[in-house]
């Protein structure tokens, strides 16, 4: 395989895209966190609800996605995402520390459900081109490593309230991700790459790309 096909191009837009939230919290969820945690202490506790929840919400995204296919998979991930960013806005008016982390522990979720999109991609080519398959996923990965800060930056005063705005572009570009289907180069092999079923559970480790993310076997054969 030298070059990705439309299909794999179509799912490395949506890895990019869907991937900026983590850079985003990363870079803001502490200084979010000292406005509103009642102790100090507590600050870096959104960035950690992230990753806690990502490795949590591995398992029941793959059994998901086992039971309903990985668009309908994908899709529920979506809306929790940008279901959480309206309830992290409303954390950063109201002033809620709770709202905040549920709505980090919501992002977190959606990305275990991101993570699954290497397994798409996989089965796409021939087993001899797998690996450089995921490797030409993970280019999203460096795409949202240097959009995702900047969402934060950009976003600290457009609405009024310090970072409020942040969430609000972030759920922007969360929402290009399933609009990524109707590009009018890959909908058609993706479609029946996210219809597939087959699906790998993920296993937390503490040496992928954040620490505590999960990482990935080779493949599972699922029933």
């Amino acid at each position: 395989m030298n070059k990705p096909s439309p299909a794999l191009w179509t799912l490395i837009a949506m890895q990019a895209l869907s991937m900026c939230a983590p850079p985003m919290v990363i870079l803001i969820g502490g200084l979010i966190g000292t406005q509103l945690a009642p102790n100090p202490q507590l600050a870096t506790l959104p960035l950690s609800i992230l990753v806690i929840t990502t490795a949590f919400s591995t398992f029941p995204t793959a059994m998901i996605m086992q039971h309903l296919g990985r668009k309908k998979g994908f899709l529920i991930g979506n809306l929790v995402s940008l279901a959480s960013c309206g309830i992290a806005i409303v954390a950063i008016y109201a002033q809620s520390f709770v709202l905040l982390l549920v709505a980090t522990g919501g992002l977190g979720f959606n990305i275990a459900f991101v993570n699954q999109f290497r397994f798409a991609a996989m089965e796409r080519v021939a087993p001899e081109h797998q690996g450089q398959a995921v490797s030409w996923l993970l280019l999203g990965g460096i795409f949202a490593a240097l959009v995702g800060p900047e969402l934060g930056a950009l976003g600290e005063s457009l609405l009024g309230v310090p970072y409020a705005g942040a969430f609000l572009l972030l759920a922007g570009v969360l929402l290009g991700s399933p609009c990524c289907w109707c590009l009018p180069t890959g909908i058609c092999p993706t479609r029946r790459l996210l219809n597939s079923r087959s699906v790998g559970p993920g296993v937390p480790c503490c040496n992928s790309r954040y620490s505590g993310w999960p990482c990935w076997p080779e493949r599972y054969p699922t029933a």
